[in-house]
């Protein structure tokens, strides 16, 4: 947009100075052919024909015309290109615009003739075409270029910049490593050097939550153990009616608590679970699967990849997260293990459908496919936590793939 007023405020400059030039030049003719036509009259006083002054050469164009009137109006004398009619039917002093001529009329001989210069004004728009032609062409070719220009200096400068927000945008939870000072520009020391300080005191406090944590879920575990042994000693003893109901509910509580408290264990175990080492997912399974009995079935893919890059252990504990959670809603029907196609692992169950808008929630922590579920509710959080810190994710699909009812949880490893 300032290109193009630049552009055309300076083609309004360049019309109003050569138009101004122009008249200039038109006003000087005429103080130049005055006496030239005064003497040529009175030379030749009585010839009633208009004298036609010669072409100053056959090549020159010519680009002023002239005419000599008396205060009647009649052309007395004219150039040699100069129409035989008159310029105009009044003669005005001055300048003066018509249709076809920019006029200059000069007063001779106390206003007893007149002289008027014209110029075509096709010819005036033809030069200022011209000059205006030799300002917006260059005009026209140096603003796309200098903006291109100024786009490539502007993208190499921010180049580093894009770099350390690109860096910064994979920065999260699992990954608070320092970025490393010497990548970058002296100029974005400072910004980097407070993005560190950040990621430093958000670690330490994450480290702090997650010692805290597991601290505690191994604190509880001894008690919580203790008091489920005292409860079930109790409850098997005759009590009254009364009693043995309120010492199942202590029990059923105390159960909760102890899986509440694992599953702590276990998402304090998954933050450190970040591993270089290849575990092959088809073995998992299997030992997995045998912890459960008959009714884990297990079933491998010709086309799998059986290698990923995870912990085992970290493995094994997002699998059985996967068969409890089948388990607690599959109707107690079999449930399916499935290796492939590709670096997937897939726990399906055959219970009811998930509607749609449950399913987007529940790896979200404390929700459950329904109220009645024995689950503590983070177990797929669990999972999907783990499957990000190895760069992996986890999705939820019902009814399950190849079925027309059941849920799969599948995990989706990266390729190694």
């Amino acid at each position: 947009m300032s290109s193009i007023i630049a552009g055309m405020f300076g083609l309004w400059t360049i019309r109003y100075e050569l138009n101004e030039a122009m008249d200039a030049s038109m006003e000087e003719a005429a103080g130049r052919i005055a006496p030239l036509a005064v003497e040529t009259l009175f030379e030749k006083e009585k010839q009633s024909s208009i004298i036609s002054a010669p072409r100053a050469s056959e090549q020159a164009a010519a680009s002023l015309f002239y005419q000599v009137r008396d205060d009647g109006g009649r052309v007395l004398m004219q150039s040699h290109d100069a129409p035989a009619e008159p310029f105009t039917d009044a003669i005005l002093e001055g300048f003066a615009t018509t249709d076809a001529y920019r006029l200059f009329t000069l007063p001779l001989v106390s206003r007893s003739l007149y002289i008027q210069v014209a110029e075509p004004i096709e010819q005036r728009d033809e030069e200022l075409f011209e000059a205006a032609s030799g300002f917006l062409v260059p005009l026209a070719l140096f603003v796309p270029l200098s903006g291109l220009l100024a786009w490539l200096l502007a993208n190499r400068a921010f180049r580093p910049v894009n770099r350390l927000l690109a860096e910064i945008g994979e920065r999260h939870g699992d990954n608070l490593e320092p970025i490393q000072t010497d990548k970058y520009p002296a100029e974005l020391d400072v910004a980097v050097e407070t993005v560190n300080n950040l990621m430093a005191r958000l670690r330490k406090s994450l480290e702090s939550e997650r010692e805290f944590a597991s601290n505690a879920a191994h604190e509880l575990r001894t008690p919580i153990a203790g008091a489920l042994a005292q409860t079930e000693r109790l409850l098997a003893q005759p009590l009254a009616e009364t009693a043995a109901k309120r010492a199942a509910l202590v029990h059923t509580s105390l159960t909760r608590l102890s899986q509440v408290t694992e599953k702590l264990l276990q998402l304090a175990r998954a933050d450190n679970g970040r591993s270089e080492r290849l575990s092959a997912i088809d073995d998992v399974a299997k030992a997995v699967a045998r912890e459960y009995g008959s009714n884990i079935q297990v079933s491998v893919g010709d086309d799998v990849h059986k290698t990923v890059r995870i912990d085992r252990d970290v493995l094994a504990i997002a699998l059985r997260n996967l068969i409890e959670n089948a388990l607690a809603y599959g109707d107690g029907q079999q449930i399916d293990i499935r290796a492939g196609p590709g670096p997937r692992l897939s726990v399906v169950n055959r219970g009811a459908v998930v509607p749609p808008d449950l399913l987007v929630e529940l790896k979200r922590r404390h929700v459950r496919g329904t109220d009645t579920g024995s689950g503590s509710g983070i177990g797929l959080s669990i999972v999907e936590h783990i499957m990000s810190q190895c760069g992996g994710r986890l999705e939820l699909h019902s009814p399950a793939e190849g079925e027309q009812n059941g849920f799969e949880a599948r995990m989706l490893f990266a390729p190694v």
